[in-house]
């Protein structure tokens, strides 16, 4: 075994993004490795619970409690109902930097970081976080760059645009359109964060991509059955894993005998840890199930207590979405790229209700792949999801089919690869496929890591007078 090496997993403030980390953090564990993550204080608990350390980044920042945590997420949904109904093509206007609250977590983010590297040291770094982060590039430690959404964008201009839910076979014509829109609207949001990125040091992001890619290693998390590199390739210094999907805990929550008694097949409903939050979408989607002769498993959400089941349905606020996948016999998903991935892991048809962002891209590729369908969220078709239902339900070959891929992805060598390639940057300080050790920021340099140290210091203090 190598020797261990101290690693820093940065996520994105979210459920999905801790998760993904902690797939990864297991996986480090596992080979001996000592992750730790860097966290806001809300996420601190659900690191710690798994026996990681944390460090928290917001030390200095009052903490919503709960009630104001879920009122910021409402008003979130509300901003982005308009623009979420409408097509594709319209809901790139959300990126044109008019909802600032992505930027603004992302420089807390990296301020909280910059702090951070300055007074502790670690053998890589690994950036989860949907924006590029300057304090891990200048911080001459080597970093690596974990995709935690749909590698679709990654591809660029090989296949069809980002967020668009094309299916790939659409005409140029078209997906110039959308890329047209696409790059404008996000020239004006990337302005807004390439400012920030050149006050530090960095060059900025490419318009569109969000990140900066890491001359050691860009790694995602997405099965070899949907991946694009049967149409589409990508760089050397790219890595695909089968999966990042963290340890399952057991349920925590008794289903009663009863309900799990009555005939009929069981499905999992989830729309997400946010989407569930939107009650008119959930009320309309269970109006339908109730008709249907199966019974259903139901992650509530947010306003659980605005929720009404039928006498058909079960659920809760949360659930235990590993602990339920291997019970069930089909999911309905909002296409979040965890439950993606881990449907997949487990064997199960999707019918996806796609509300924005790559969620489009993952059900899109549901349906290329003959693994599901995909259904409008806010234009239901009752009779189209209630055949939908029996249509996968009834298709004896597509289990066969989804059982060989479930076991691959339990079977597969992509986790131990990984591991192995991070083991090469940590110790030599290299891209593990280039000889060549990359070029440090002229601004890294100890200092301007304690000059830094300090500014930051005197802006928390004077912020809080």
């Amino acid at each position: 075994m190598a020797k261990s090496i101290k690693i820093l997993i940065i996520p994105t403030n979210g459920y999905g993004h801790l998760n993904i980390g902690l797939g990864l953090a297991d996986m480090l564990t596992k080979h001996g490795h000592k992750p730790i993550f860097a966290l806001n204080k809300k996420w601190k608990p659900s690191a710690e619970a798994r026996g990681y350390e944390v460090r928290v980044l917001d030390a200095d920042v009052v903490e919503p409690d709960e009630a104001d945590q879920a009122a910021r997420q409402m008003a979130v949904l509300e901003f982005l109902a308009p623009t979420l109904s409408q097509s594709t093509l319209e809901q790139v206007s959300w990126m044109s930097g008019k909802e600032t609250m992505l930027y603004e977590d992302h420089i807390q983010i990296d301020t909280g970081l910059e702090a951070l590297l300055a007074k502790e040291s670690f053998d890589l770094l690994i950036v989860a976080t949907l924006l590029a982060l300057p304090a891990a590039e200048t911080s001459g430690i080597p970093w690596v760059y974990f995709h935690t959404p749909s590698p679709h964008i990654l591809y660029g201009k090989q296949i069809t645009p980002p967020f668009s839910g094309y299916p790939l076979d659409t005409p140029k014509e078209v997906c110039q359109i959308y890329w047209d829109r696409y790059f404008k609207e996000r020239s004006s949001g990337d302005a807004l964060y390439n400012k920030y990125l050149a006050s530090k040091g960095v060059g900025p992001v490419n318009t569109g991509y969000f990140q900066r890619e890491s001359p050691y290693l860009n790694v995602y998390a997405y099965p070899k059955e949907l991946d694009y590199r049967d149409v589409a390739t990508l760089p050397k210094h790219y890595f695909r894993m089968d999966n990042s999907i963290r340890s399952n805990d057991e349920l925590s929550t008794v289903i009663p005998q009863e309900f799990l008694d009555r005939p009929g097949k069981l499905i999992y409903v989830s729309l997400g840890s946010w989407f569930s939050g939107m009650v008119e979408v959930m009320s309309n989607l269970l109006a339908i199930l109730a008709k249907s002769p199966h019974k259903f498993i139901v992650s509530k959400g947010p306003n659980h207590e605005k929720i009404q089941l039928a006498e058909n349905m079960w659920g809760e606020r949360f659930l235990n979405q590993l602990a339920i996948l291997p019970m069930v016999d089909l999911v309905i998903t909002h296409g979040g790229n965890n439950t993606i991935v881990e449907c997949l892991h487990n064997g199960k048809p999707m019918i996806v209700l796609p509300f924005f962002i790559d969620q489009h891209d993952n059900a899109q590729r549901i349906v290329e792949k003959h693994l599901g369908f995909k259904f409008n969220p806010f234009q239901l078709d009752e009779s189209g999801i209630l055949n939908a239902i029996e249509t996968l339900l009834g298709d004896a070959k597509l289990y066969e089919r989804l059982q060989v891929i479930a076991n691959d992805l339990k079977t597969s060598s992509t986790q131990d690869e990984l591991v192995k390639l991070l083991e090469i940057i940590a110790k030599e300080k290299r891209c593990p496929f280039d000889e060549q050790v990359p070029p440090q920021p002229d601004k890294f340099n100890i200092t301007t890591r304690i000059s830094n140290f300090f500014n930051n210091v005197w802006h928390r203090l004077v912020n809080n007078k």
